[in-house]
């Protein structure tokens, strides 16, 4: 692959490589390229990096990096390679604050760099209802509810969280529920550490309900209909606009930006940008998303408000096996959060996925499996949603499932052969994590092999008790999420107890938290509810 950095190719004496699906660029040449010192420490095959305020630690091997102190997930980790570090592309370009885009057709990636004197001056919170809490992190009270869209003063950062003032009370949000508004300004010189309750920045002025005439303010709020870019004012928007393929450039006459000028929202796989800049007496936002995304604009408000909506989609459709005959089909999605309605007819499931459209995959596709001949995708409401039809023989069952980023919505089959009774007197241990997945660490410690301990000597408790007793795992091997679902059912267990140990930067926080399924069916359980 080729790499822009800025508009500008790079050149490397090592070229980047794919590796289990992941590509893997040069560490040190796009970090310096950058504009951050990359320091190496051979005694524990260390990478240091730091650009501005951002300082980036990564070791050779590890899955799980740091920025600033905040623990990033890897799905591959770094390598060395004829003397040179590479480390997955977008961890390296967004480390510090980058943007980082892909061309299959051409092999390209492209970064963007992120302002290298920038400081966060507000936030808007960008998903449903989150807790204002009286602590960076989630085991402090929280104070109050604020919900999607408020944008709050920024007043200091810690660990993740961003400090900021709600109606005279202040508290800590958590940094991934939000959009941060960066404000440019010319390098200072370094001052002592203030303690994270005293303000580090100056408070930026909260958006007023009605924002001045001549002013522009940009927020992004993501519901069940897609992820909307809005740009209002306090009078009307006299606007020229560009649209081209996945790129739309307005022109605001007479405007400047206020607040927040520059958005980044996930979306499909790639990214969708909003970036403001004032430009002499004038004001231009361009806005680009993925080039398969569909999108409309609108206008409201007596025109003082002006809307681009990026629609979800369906962005591809997987069928995988598990056990002897069953199925997964896994359709991806753009954005999370969508609802559903199903019904089953014969052999034949059908789905409706509300306010998500076909996309770009095919409108059938057909298996040679005994279990799943065919499955069928039509555009429903206006070509707003879409019906998934799975043609099935001998279903004996069927559940369905999301992801943890709720971006993957699966549907399990299994065959009426594969229906297994109960087993009462069996217990499932499973112990988190294992093998080249170390899970939380700690000094001299891996939560991988915490978990395998406890998990053991619980079993062996248990059967010195009468109880049958099985393992995802009893040794340091790597089991997937997947692997471990697939088990459980497997076994069909009464009972399935995942075994993990959290962390935290408090050092205070101590004690066991539980979660369980508790239907209605299931009367015991249910009402140990409010007990809990």
């Amino acid at each position: 692959p080729q790499v822009y950095l800025d508009g500008q190719k790079l050149n490397f004496d090592v070229p980047p490589i794919i590796d289990n699906d992941r590509t893997l660029v040069p560490l040190r040449a796009i970090f310096e390229a950058m504009g951050a010192d990359v320091q190496w420490v051979d005694t524990t095959r260390t990478v240091k990096a730091k650009r501005g305020n951002t300082e980036v630690i990564l070791q050779i091997g590890s899955l799980y990096p740091a920025v600033n102190g905040q623990v990033w997930a890897l799905d591959v980790p770094a390598k060395i390679i004829n003397d040179r570090t590479l480390a997955p592309l977008r961890f390296v370009g967004e480390a510090f604050g980058g943007q980082v885009g892909w061309d299959d057709s051409t092999r390209t990636v492209t970064i963007t760099s992120a302002p290298l004197n920038a400081r966060a001056v507000a936030l808007t919170v960008n998903s449903g209802e989150v807790n204002l809490r009286s602590g960076p992190g989630v085991i402090h009270e929280s104070l109050e509810m604020v919900g999607v869209g408020e944008r709050l003063a920024i007043l200091g950062e810690k660990d993740g969280w961003y400090q900021v003032s709600r109606s005279g009370l202040t508290g800590w949000i958590a940094g991934w529920v939000v959009d941060v508004a960066w404000e440019e300004n010319e390098p200072a010189e370094e001052e002592p550490a203030l303690e994270p309750e005293k303000p580090v920045i100056k408070p930026e002025p909260v958006k007023p309900e009605k924002p001045g005439d001549d002013v522009v303010w940009l927020s992004s709020v993501i519901d069940k209909k897609g992820l909307h870019i809005i740009m209002e004012s306090g009078s009307e928007l006299d606007s020229d606009s560009i649209e081209k393929s996945a790129r739309i450039k307005y022109t605001f006459a007479d405007k400047q930006i206020e607040g927040l000028y520059l958005l980044k929202k996930e979306f499909g796989g790639g990214y969708v940008n909003a970036e403001a800049k004032n430009q002499g007496e004038d004001l231009t936002i361009e806005i680009t998303f993925p080039s398969d995304a569909e999108y409309k604009t609108s206008l409201s408000d007596d025109g003082k408000k002006a809307t681009v909506t990026i629609f979800n989609y369906i962005t591809s459709v997987e069928r995988k096996t598990f056990a002897h005959t069953g199925e997964r089909i896994i359709i991806n999605t753009a954005l999370p959060s969508f609802d559903y309605t199903s019904l089953l007819e014969d052999d034949t499931i059908y789905i409706t996925l509300n306010d998500v459209m076909p996309g770009k995959v095919e409108k059938q596709y057909r298996y040679s499996s005994d279990l799943v001949s065919r499955i069928r995708f039509v555009s429903t409401d206006r070509g707003q949603s879409t019906q998934v039809t799975i043609d099935t023989d001998n279903l004996g069952k069927y559940v369905f499932a999301e992801s943890g980023e709720k971006q993957a919505f699966t549907v399990l089959m299994v065959e009426k052969g594969d229906i297994k009774p109960r087993e009462k007197n069996l217990v499932v241990l499973d112990p988190g994590h294992g093998g080249n997945d170390t899970g939380a660490r700690g000094k001299e410690v891996d939560e991988k092999d915490v978990n395998l301990a406890i998990a053991l000597k619980a079993g062996a408790i248990l059967m010195k008790n009468g109880i049958h007793v099985e393992y995802t795992r009893k040794t340091d091997v790597t089991v997937g999420l997947e692997e471990r679902a697939l088990i459980a059912n497997d076994f069909n267990a009464e009972l399935f107890v995942s075994i993990h140990n959290n962390s935290d930067t408090a050092r205070k926080g101590h004690g066991t938290e539980t979660y369980y399924y508790a239907p209605l069916s299931m009367p015991e359980l249910y009402m140990q509810i409010d007990e809990r």
